[in-house]
């Protein structure tokens, strides 16, 4: 007679089910670990379950990924003293969102304007950028990783139309087929119900694509072989409450995802 289940993934519901009728007799639902898309180190997976009478049972696995990381290569990527991101060689474009919209190289074509902002984050942050498209042409070829902070349940929303979109619970890739239409793959996961800070990473590398908060493999795709999807559509933003928004033109890697979330998750107010 179970009602309710839920599995946890480092500390991060990455599935779960229940009855709304508030009875069943049984739960069934498989999840796939995405072991090769997750950082080294030790994994925690919890499962709960709880019955008619709101009984619950917990059981937990700890497993570890051995894996050599070199953290000396995260070095221009990202700033362990301020918790800030860094544009590296690998960075399209990066902005602060500190007490304006301008982008790190101060060129004032890539500003994001109807900005508010507000003080906390990482050194600042934009309580909110109203919906807009914007000039800013993003050039991807074959891989993207899309970056930044939210707080609590608000919600945010950066794309290239047909080429990629990020919300706070889902994103998709867009790649060209052989019959040379368009389409596109979609990811979903469950929001926070918190008004802590979360870092959101997507990922996409025309193999496969996934998505992170706080480090932590939310869900993923893989088995691809895609062509990423181009086209002369500019950059969308709208948010509520985001720092540190990048977009890089390489997939970074689970290792370097969790290494910079762990040196910044003490410095974001």
């Amino acid at each position: 007679n179970l009602t309710q289940y839920e599995l946890c993934l480092d500390g991060e519901k990455v599935s779960g089910s229940e009855y709304s009728s508030g009875w069943g007799r049984s739960l069934s639902s498989s999840y796939t670990i995405g072991l090769a898309y997750m950082s080294a180190g030790e994994h925690i997976i919890k499962a709960t379950f709880w019955d008619i009478a709101g009984n619950a049972t917990t059981k937990t696995v700890t497993f570890t990924i051995n894996r050599t990381v070199n953290t000396s290569a995260f070095a221009t990527a990202f700033d362990s003293e301020s918790g800030q991101l860094l544009k590296d060689s690998n960075t399209v474009y990066l902005w602060h969102l500190d007490s304006d919209g301008n982008e790190v190289d101060g060129n004032s074509s890539l500003k994001l304007s109807s900005y508010s902002a507000g003080t906390g984050g990482l050194g600042g942050y934009a309580s909110s950028l109203y919906p807009y498209s914007t000039s800013i042409p993003v050039e991807l070829t074959d891989a993207f990783t899309i970056e930044c902070w939210q707080k609590g349940t608000n919600s945010f929303n950066v794309k290239k139309s047909a080429v990629f979109s990020f919300w706070s619970t889902s994103a998709s890739s867009y790649y060209s087929t052989a019959s040379g239409s368009v389409s596109n793959n979609n990811l979903g996961w469950a929001s926070v119900s918190d008004d802590n800070w979360h870092f959101y990473s997507f990922v996409y590398n025309g193999s496969y694509m996934a998505v992170y908060r706080d480090g932590v493999l939310l869900c993923y795709q893989d088995g691809f072989s895609q062509t990423l999807n181009t086209n002369d559509n500019t950059l969308y933003v709208s948010a509520t409450n985001i720092d540190e928004l990048r977009i890089s033109n390489v997939a970074r890697s689970a290792d370097e995802i969790a290494a910079y979330y762990n040196a910044a998750k003490d410095k974001i107010q």
